[in-house]
């Protein structure tokens, strides 16, 4: 369908564009179906190839769009398009340059205009409002210095700008608060120096007590050891007694072999053997005995079979006499991380009371179960006897210093004492008691290896 360039231009004229605006019709073809102004020139004729890709940019995205361009006349415009998405038919507005910046020129000068108007009354009222502000001020001065004498601030008047009085109702708040925080810190600080009176006595108060329980320590590990070396004095007693016998045996078999004038080579060097083997085992002894002794300054690793077997063979002739039959269960290879000799004293002291109690209640056939065995990163040592157990009133008690059964001339009641201290200070670990059916059982628990 084709419509007559007037009736176009009839819909162009209805819009009542401004004189100096433009406005045109294109068709699909970008042809120039109708003008406002011109139309002689411009109707028929294709749009120039500047405004046709200045469309292409302003109509890529959407049916709407404006872009800066050249007209026919060759005047520079800003212009608004609009095609029919049915037609392809484009409808295009076009404003002059030179009439839009003239009217924003016209804008800004009334701008400028009201806003210098504006700024002069602003200065004047300011400059009336700053010198009744620098009044207000200056009269703040010497209440502020005041407060900072640490002086009472008395009450402000004559203030005619609300905000200084504001602030100077503040000042006079703030000098009566310093006030109070004045005598509330000289109250904090003669209560501080009472606390710290009282916190000293209090301290060296600890202090002796830790010195004192310092020293029952000092002197309950020196009755433990000294205890023990009595015990050991005993064990080298029972220790030496068979091969002194036996190398004073050996001896006169010498002199009566010369005085029969049985006297050999043979027999003198059968002698001499069988001696120096009992000299070397009571050396031997000698030395088990002063490692037994010996202070440990590091913690290090050991096996505690190995330490439960040198600890049995210094025990031996002790244990013998009264036949005590002793089973070691080792149902792990354990190695233990502390002081070989700690550990050794801690046994020791478990297993004399196991023989004291069966010599005293005269079991039959005594018998003390040693059982070594691992779990969950822990070593667990038990020694069990076969003596009756202990009593259960005294159950409780038996860990306490200076507690025994024993008679004043027996025991100490350090050893049990010492026993506790020694694995759970020393060793980390934990020692138990308990009854079983037929006697007592310790339980030494500590943690199993080396430190990673």
């Amino acid at each position: 369908m084709t419509l007559p360039p007037d009736r176009l231009a009839s819909i162009l004229t209805a819009l009542k564009l401004p004189p100096e605006w433009y406005g045109s019709i294109l068709d699909s073809k970008r042809v120039v179906a109708a003008r406002t102004q011109n139309p002689e020139r411009g109707v028929g004729a294709h749009v120039t190839p500047a405004l046709n890709r200045a469309m292409a940019r302003a109509l890529a995205r959407a049916m709407e769009g404006t872009a800066e361009i050249v007209n026919l006349e060759g005047r520079p415009v800003f212009a608004t398009f609009c095609r029919s998405a049915m037609s392809n038919w484009t409808v295009a507005i076009a404003v002059p340059k030179a009439a839009v910046m003239t009217e924003l020129y016209l804008w800004t000068a009334w701008a400028v205009g009201g806003a210098t108007l504006i700024s002069l009354m602003g200065m004047i009222f300011g400059l009336g409002m700053a010198r009744r502000i620098a009044q207000n001020i200056q009269a703040l001065v010497n209440p502020a210095l005041a407060i900072g004498r640490g002086e009472l601030v008395p009450a402000i008047g004559g203030l005619s700008v609300k905000e200084t009085g504001d602030v100077a109702a503040a000042l006079v708040q703030a000098s009566e608060l310093l006030q109070r925080r004045a005598r509330e810190r000289d109250e904090a600080e003669q209560l501080l120096s009472r606390t710290m009176e009282l916190l000293q006595q209090e301290t060296a108060g600890r202090l002796r007590a830790t010195e004192e329980l310092l020293e029952k320590e000092r002197m309950f590990i020196q009755q433990s050891r000294q205890a023990a070396m009595g015990e050991m004095i005993g064990n080298i007693a029972h220790q030496w007694r068979q091969p002194l016998n036996t190398l004073g045996l050996t001896i006169q078999q010498l002199q009566l072999s010369y005085d029969l004038g049985e006297f050999s080579r043979e027999l003198l060097n059968h002698n001499v053997k069988r001696s120096m083997e009992l000299i070397q085992h009571m050396s031997r002894t000698i030395d088990d005995f002063r490692d037994y002794f010996r202070p440990e300054k590091e913690k290090a690793p050991f096996n505690v079979r190995e330490a439960i077997d040198t600890t049995l063979s210094l025990l031996e002739g002790s244990l013998l006499y009264p036949h005590i039959a002793i089973d070691v269960v080792a149902k792990d290879d354990a190695v233990i991380y502390g002081y070989w000799n700690e550990f050794a004293q801690v046994f020791l002291n478990i297993l004399t009371n196991a023989r004291d109690v069966m010599m005293e209640r005269e079991i039959a056939n005594p018998r003390v179960t040693i059982t070594i065995c691992n779990a969950n990163g822990v070593t667990a040592v038990t020694i069990a006897d076969n003596g009756g157990g202990v009593p259960e009133e005294i159950m409780a008690r038996i860990f306490d210093p200076y507690f025994t059964t024993k008679g004043p001339h027996q025991g100490t009641g350090v050893g049990l004492f010492m026993s506790r201290s020694i694995i759970e200070k020393n060793m980390g670990g934990e020692l138990t008691v308990r009854n079983t059916g037929s006697g007592a059982e310790f339980r030494i628990e500590v943690p199993g290896g080396a430190p990673a």
